[in-house]
Formats: C-alpha cells, structure tokens, sequence
C-alpha cells in the first residue's frame, strides 16, 4: 500500500524555501511602504501649493487689494486671504499666529483650499488614527503639516502665508 503526501524532507525543504523567500521580499515590501509615505506627502504637498496659487490667482482676476474675508469665486467662497493674497483661514481671520489658534487656521486652510484633503488634525482637534496630517503653526504666518501615519524619519511640508511658498521636507 502507497502513501500518498510530503516526505519529512520534502516538508523541510519548502519550509527552508519559504523562509528564504519571505527574507528577501520582507525589506523590499518594507522599502514600497516607505516609498508611498513619500508619495503621499508629495503629492499632498503638490495639491497645497497649487490650490495656493489658485487663491491668489483668483485673488487677482477679483482685482482685489488688501485682506479678504471670504474670497468671491473659489471653493465654498470662505477662504480668507492676507494682503499679499494668499490663503490664511476661512473664518474672517487674515493672519496666522504661532499659536493654537494658528493651527486651527492652518487646519483650516489645509481643508478649505483642497478639493479632497487628507484628514488633517491639530489646534483643538486632536489626533487619532484616522488622521493623515497635523497642523501646527510654526511661526507667524507660518503653517507645518506633519504626516504622522509614519513619523519616523520626519515628513512635512511647510507654508509660508506671507508669500505662499510651499516647502518639502521628505527624507
């Protein structure tokens, strides 16, 4: 009488291959995690910046000058600008303070410019897992969205209100 099935060697064999396996395809799976946190923050970053350019193109065709509260003709018509034009909250607030406050603005920046924005926490929103970015307000007029679904190296991207530069810091 045969018996059918795997031999002890047989077994040990394609465990020996398995493992070998998975060691060499474990760090190249680890690399592409790492790649689309980098690709997230890009492209976040690229979005920001060009919904930044969009204000303060809008901005002009208005023919407008100085601060304005509630920018006619783009997204929800809420978007406040400071006198260069450039986006700084959208609840009749024309400055960003390096403060909570300020990182509510920045929040609100973040989600009032973007068509789609990432969850975005900070200021008195706190955290949680479901969030993508952090605001925090670095200095006046200055904005920092921390990507903390992988903190480690430090992924940001800065906004400068004064005049609408946008930063990459993407290790």
């Amino acid at each position: 009488m045969r018996r059918a099935g795997f031999t002890l060697f047989e077994l040990v064999c394609v465990i020996v291959i398995l493992g070998v396996l998975g060691a060499v395809a474990a760090p190249r799976f680890l690399d592409l995690s790492d790649e689309a946190a980098r690709a997230s923050v890009e492209r976040h970053a690229r979005s920001f910046a060009n919904a930044v350019q969009f204000v303060r193109i809008e901005y002009d065709l208005e023919g407008l000058s100085g601060q304005v509260d509630n920018l006619p003709g783009f997204g929800s018509g809420d978007v406040d600008t400071n006198a260069n034009g450039y986006p700084t909250d959208t609840a009749n607030a024309n400055t960003i303070p390096s403060n909570p406050t300020g990182a509510n603005r920045c929040r609100n920046v973040f989600n009032g410019i973007l068509t789609a924005p990432a969850p975005v926490c900070g200021g008195t929103l706190a955290c949680t897992s479901a969030h993508v970015f952090q605001a925090v307000a670095i200095a006046a007029q200055n904005c920092e969205f921390l990507y903390i679904k992988d903190p480690s190296p430090a992924r940001f991207f800065t906004y400068d209100a004064t005049n609408g530069v946008v930063t990459v810091t993407n290790p």
